[in-house]
């Protein structure tokens, strides 16, 4: 799926360094690099925490794996990117992962008033995307989604100011709300319950946040982000403030894509399939939606929630996209976003400034003509020049892990890349690593299929499914 040729890129940048940020295994580290590397820069730098996670890319030519103790901490990412190459005006640095954003945000910013850069950061579209209350001002704001929110603060003040804005001023002990950290840190920290339980669940996603090796305390730089809402100076706590919000019921879909000028190319792939316990998961998902009236071959052995088929067109997804990134104010970038097909019309989850993960980005790509990594990069570079093309339908899916222990041996990989139309396994749980809890995503694998029809794919998925499991020491 690469855009065009690169040849110009590789005279120009020929000996030059690009930097990337990455957290744990996640941040497109690989995809970026190779990337870099054709378009000329011969040397990559990827700012991680754990490098020792990175295994498949310690060996690769023209790749340094540098390890930053917290990216999360902002003068720490300053320091590193500053000794690394980003002095130098011309070295491109780039991060579409979720954690070290703000950090990130903040970096950029320092080191575009020492030197302005030739590249292209939505500084505004990036902070208001990854702070959820201020994404949800904004929608309610503009009139595109009336979600009712609130969060909860330890400033029982700035508590009060948070409902006036979200309007969920009342709590009903029977109804359902979605309970999350306000920036996005994992999908275990997820938590839906009923009003009656709001104050266990808050102390839960709490909890949650305190055991996180990331945690930074209040009132610490990398801790708090100061920024508006409505016109008001607002304190964000990144690490304690609970974003509660109105339970949306419907099918849900990843809409992923670019926005350029105002103008969106997106691929709307919908979530025929959720694990809803013992966590929040995905089950399949397939692009483009099936209108007809289907049913999945069985649940594989989980509990799963299946949707029911898909009511909204492209062109309302279309539309619906466009006046929510408007209103965040993301142009010229990629997206990730979740969005609910409710009764009362779409409503976003969230909206991430990103390409998605998994290997959704994949079969995004396959529909959209393009790599999305690729996209955002040649944005980055200010080259906005794309020409897609078009695909079947596709799936994509998890494999978790249902065994606690040390793993010893994944079983199927190797059986799953050969099945006919699978068009990529991507395992990420290896033999030594330990599995400490069935409460939580424990990806062994991420699948993409690329087939004719929706019901090809679906017994496909089925079949990969009983291949691969997950071997653990007793």
């Amino acid at each position: 799926m690469s855009l065009s040729d690169t040849t110009g890129y590789l005279k120009r940048n020929k000996g030059r360094t690009a930097i990337v940020v990455g957290y744990d295994k996640l941040g497109g580290v690989g995809r970026f690099t190779d990337l870099f590397h054709q378009y000329g820069y011969d040397h990559v730098v990827a700012l991680v925490n754990q490098p020792d996670l990175l295994t498949t890319l310690r060996k690769v030519p023209g790749l340094d794996l540098v390890k930053v103790d917290d990216p999360l901490d902002p003068q720490q990412l300053f320091d590193a990117a500053k000794e690394h190459g980003a002095d130098d005006s011309a070295t491109p640095f780039i991060c579409i992962q979720d954690r070290p954003m703000f950090s990130y945000v903040d970096t950029w910013e320092r080191l575009n008033a020492e030197k302005p850069r030739p590249f292209h950061v939505p500084l505004r579209g990036l902070v208001n995307g990854r702070l959820k209350p201020q994404a949800r001002a904004c929608w309610n704001e503009s009139g595109v989604d009336c979600t009712k929110w609130t969060v909860r603060s330890i400033d029982e003040g700035a508590s009060r100011e948070w409902t006036e804005i979200g309007g969920l001023s009342e709590i009903c002990d029977a109804k359902k709300y979605a309970v999350k950290p306000i920036c996005g840190m994992a999908s275990e920290a997820v938590k839906v319950c009923v009003g009656r339980d709001l104050d266990e669940c808050v102390s839960s996603v709490r909890s949650f946040l305190r055991e996180q090796s990331f945690f930074h305390d209040q009132g610490s730089r990398a801790g708090v982000w100061r920024d508006r809402v409505r016109q008001h100076e607002s304190e964000f706590r990144l690490y304690s403030d609970v974003l509660i919000e109105e339970w949306l019921e419907g099918n849900e879909y990843t809409v992923d894509g670019y926005v350029i000028g105002g103008k969106v190319s997106i691929s709307v792939q919908q979530k025929e399939s959720r694990i809803e316990d013992p966590f929040f998961g995905d089950g399949l998902i397939v692009s483009p939606p099936d209108p007809s009236d289907w049913q999945m071959p069985s649940s594989g052995g989980q509990s799963k929630k299946f949707a029911s088929r898909c009511r909204t067109s492209i062109a309302e997804f279309e539309k619906f996209m466009l006046l929510g990134l408007a209103a965040i104010n993301l142009d010229n970038w990629v997206f990730h976003a979740e969005v609910m097909e409710t009764k009362e019309g779409l409503r976003f989850v969230e909206l991430n400034p990103r390409p998605a993960g998994g290997l959704l980005w994949l079969t995004a790509g396959l529909h959209l003509g393009l790599d999305p990594f690729e996209v955002v990069l040649r944005m980055h570079l200010k080259n906005s020049t794309l020409s897609p093309r078009a695909g079947w339908v596709t799936g994509q899916f998890p494999i978790y892990a249902r065994k606690i222990g040390k793993i010893s041996e994944v079983i199927g990989i190797k059986l799953a890349r050969e099945v006919p139309n699978v068009q990529r396994v991507d395992q990420s749980m290896f033999p030594g690593e330990v599995i400490t809890s069935l409460n939580r995503e424990n990806y062994v694998a991420f699948v993409c299929i690329h087939a004719p029809t929706h019901a090809e794919v679906r017994q496909i998925a089925e079949h990969v499914e009983s291949l691969i499991r997950v071997e653990c020491e007793s």
